[in-house]
């Protein structure tokens, strides 16, 4: 497609009905303008699977409607959208529009990429975080995104996948301030990262801090009194205070699992 520019087009390639008191020319609206036009359209139309009917005025209409519709049809079991691939042979072959296919995968979602699925097991073009050693040759795009940050596998051929089973994930804190013990982190596979770094992993851990309780306590002479203080500080006589809670500190929280995108 191309903007006019034969004899009598303007400076910006736009049509001019000319002045012909000032010695301006019309625009001349030449054959090769309007083939290139007319291709243009019937190229629509042909890539909706319509055939060029020249009693039908309505055609491309049809056609925009109909390549809209086939947009909305399935790749495996998600929605895809129709891609526009060019020409299909030769430079002067029609445009084939064509569905989603895996190899277009990596145009928007990149490898490396981890989401939340509520399936069982991955799709295609996708792995299961559960730490599983897979091959680096096989997965290069992945292992060249990731590395061994989450292990090295067997050392040569093999890298550890995350291993986001039963775990919340967390933003790496870099130079933000907000993880005082990011430097003691622990590899989450041997061979993994460690420290301020992706792949990393922490224990579970309850802050530091300090409960306060009253105890009536036997002063000498018979008196009672009332003795306050805080855990860790009395030196007294010994008191233990109730167990309370369950097996985890945790959030409100639903379970999926994790993928990664090969």
């Amino acid at each position: 497609m191309y903007k006019i520019d034969g004899p009598g087009a303007t400076s910006d390639n736009r049509f001019t009905s000319g002045n012909s008191a000032e010695g301006i020319l019309a625009t001349e609206v030449t054959a090769d303008f309007m083939n290139t036009l007319m291709d243009e359209i019937a190229n629509v139309v042909v890539g909706a699977s319509i055939s060029l009917d020249k009693e039908d005025n309505g055609q491309l209409f049809e056609a925009i409607v109909q390549l809209i519709d086939d947009s909305a049809t399935t790749f495996g079991d998600q929605p895809q959208r129709t891609f526009f691939a060019g020409p299909s042979t030769g430079s002067d072959a029609p445009p084939a529009f064509r569905q989603l296919t895996v190899e277009d995968l990596p145009i928007v979602l990149p490898a490396g990429m981890v989401a939340p699925f509520v399936g069982t097991s991955a799709p295609t073009g996708w792995l299961m975080c559960d730490g599983a050693a897979v091959n680096r040759a096989t997965y290069s795009s992945l292992f060249a995104v990731m590395g061994t940050a989450h292990g090295s596998g067997d050392g040569s051929t093999t890298f550890n996948l995350p291993d986001y089973r039963g775990r919340f994930l967390r933003g790496v804190d870099g130079t933000a301030g907000r993880d005082p013990d990011k430097a003691s982190r622990t590899a989450m596979s041997s061979g993994g990262a460690t420290g301020n770094a992706v792949g990393s992993v922490q224990s579970d851990q309850i802050k530091s801090h300090t409960h306060t309780y009253d105890m009536a306590a036997s002063a000498q002479g018979g008196n009672p009194s009332a003795i306050e203080g805080s855990v860790g500080s009395y030196t007294g006589k010994g008191a233990a205070i109730d167990a309370t809670g369950g097996n985890e500190t945790r959030p409100l929280n639903a379970y999926v699992n994790y993928i990664i995108k090969t």
